[in-house]
């Protein structure tokens, strides 16, 4: 564990969570999440655990984890009184071993690398998983195009201070070695799907900035007029050399 990363981005997530929970309620956010969830093809049944969940509601099926104090204070406060959600990290699960069908690592294995710990938290998803369990992954996706325009807002964030400081300190990305190294540990690729392709991911940082600037009603109002065209762009663009995020679903073997 990198003990100095894992503790400043528990206090940049403290601090910053009243910006992911309006980012998560925008309307991009809205569209690509509900195209992540089909994907998973989860059933209600399932035994979930959401790993890094954050800001979300949960079923009775589901147990939702994250490190941030805040992050689980606004979720239990969206959340029925008997939902299952606890602070940690996922590289110490509190749970026996076998219990969940699937886990769903949303935007964590990325951060779980800056701080250290995905060996670790590979192996403990591993222990947890049923046998046949699946761990369903969205991250980042290593391409050049969109990834050369990631690295165009370093620079602009020195000159304001942006609402979002996790993105802006401890920068990696999930590589393809990465996946290597979850496959070396007793999975294998079920599907894997690329999406966000760079006009879409352009839409939302240029949205973004309003809310960045304090203009939350601006940054939903310019999104919801601007939806129908990023699903175009979706559907039809989702091309790998052009996407920033991608989608992959990991089986236990």
């Amino acid at each position: 564990m990198n003990k100095k990363i894992f503790e400043q981005e528990i206090i940049d997530w403290d601090k910053n969570v009243d910006f992911y929970i309006n980012e998560n309620s925008m309307p991009f956010q809205e569209m690509i999440r509900k195209e992540i969830y089909d994907f998973y093809e989860l059933s209600e049944n399932d035994k979930i655990l959401e790993a890094g969940g954050g800001a979300i509601k949960i079923n009775p099926n589901t147990v939702l984890m994250d490190f941030s104090p805040k992050m689980i204070e606004f979720a239990k406060s969206i959340n029925p009184p008997d939902r299952k959600i606890i602070l940690g990290s996922v590289h110490q699960i509190p749970f026996p071993d076998q219990i969940f069908d699937a886990i769903i690592v949303n935007g964590t294995f990325h951060h779980l690398k800056a701080q250290g710990l995905l060996e670790e938290s590979i192996k403990e998803f591993y222990r947890v998983l049923k046998p046949n369990g699946k761990i369903c992954v969205f991250d980042r996706a290593y391409n050049f195009i969109p990834n050369f325009f990631f690295y165009l807002r370093k620079p602009i964030k020195k000159i304001y201070s942006p609402g979002s400081q996790c993105s802006t300190r401890n920068e990696t990305f999930f590589l393809e070695r990465d996946i290597e190294e979850i496959l070396k540990r007793g999975f294998r690729i079920e599907k894997r799907k690329y999406l966000v392709p760079l006009p879409l991911q352009l839409l939302i940082i240029s949205t973004n900035v309003f809310q960045y600037l304090g203009g939350k009603k601006l940054a939903q109002k310019s999104q919801k007029f601007l939806r129908p065209l990023g699903r175009v762009l979706e559907k039809y663009l989702a091309f790998k050399p052009l996407c920033a995020e991608q989608c992959l679903i990991f089986r236990k073997i």
